[in-house]
């Protein structure tokens, strides 16, 4: 895996620059995307280029795992795309899918898609700055209950739409939660994990996005998947 490091400018980024023939001889070579701070929609990066010749778009160069499914900068998660040519591969920024992080405070109810005037919502920047986000949660989003610092309120909660996330995480300062049924909660790649000391319910239908792993490591609770 080659890890290439861009920015929010664009065409600022690292870059191979191979003067002759450019081969890639086995298939499976991956990129990995390090988003130096916060991207821009719409801008191209040129990874690699080769010389006259060059047979780029063959076996070529394909994203990460992680990359394909999101780069997260400045704390937001991105969806990009990787294109050959013989030539060169471009990666290019396609949009912004939301925050990379969010977690529940439950400050203005029991609802996970609610959004108040402000905008002000139930999910905070981070466990114990008190900061709300104005933001709910969407397919990069890695979703953690609950902050500490407000204590969380409403941990019996419902979605109240479809959801999409990255992951869920139940944090060692978690009390217990219950995420009741109604919609369904599509989970992806992130997984979910549970460091809490307390017992974790989750009734609403879960629909798996890809392959991923579950992790219950607090001795003596009970994850329960309703």
């Amino acid at each position: 895996t080659y890890t290439f490091d861009i920015s929010g400018t664009n065409g600022v980024n690292d870059t191979l620059a191979i003067g002759g023939v450019a081969n890639l001889t086995n298939a499976g070579a991956k990129i990995s995307i390090n988003a130096l701070g916060a991207l821009t929609v719409g801008n191209t990066n040129t990874l690699v280029t080769g010389g006259a010749g060059s047979s780029l778009a063959t076996n070529g160069l394909s994203l990460s795992t992680a990359s394909a499914v999101r780069v997260v900068g400045g704390g937001n998660a991105y969806s990009v795309s990787l294109a050959n040519t013989a030539t060169t591969s471009i990666l290019t920024v396609n949009s912004n899918s939301g925050a990379a992080a969010l977690y529940w405070s439950g400050s203005q109810n029991a609802v996970w898609n609610t959004s108040n005037a402000g905008p002000v919502t139930n999910w905070n920047t981070d466990a114990t700055s008190g900061v709300n986000s104005g933001l709910i949660p969407t397919s990069g989003t890695d979703v953690y209950f609950t902050t500490s610092t407000p204590v969380a309120t409403n941990l019996t909660n419902t979605l109240g739409a479809d959801t999409s996330i990255y992951s869920l995480n139940f944090t060692a300062a978690s009390g217990p939660v219950v995420i009741g049924a109604g919609n369904n909660l599509t989970l992806g790649v992130g997984g979910l994990t549970n460091l809490s000391g307390s017992n974790q319910t989750i009734n609403a239908p879960i629909v798996l996005a890809g392959n991923q792993t579950w992790t219950n490591s607090s001795a003596g609770t009970t994850l329960t998947i309703g």
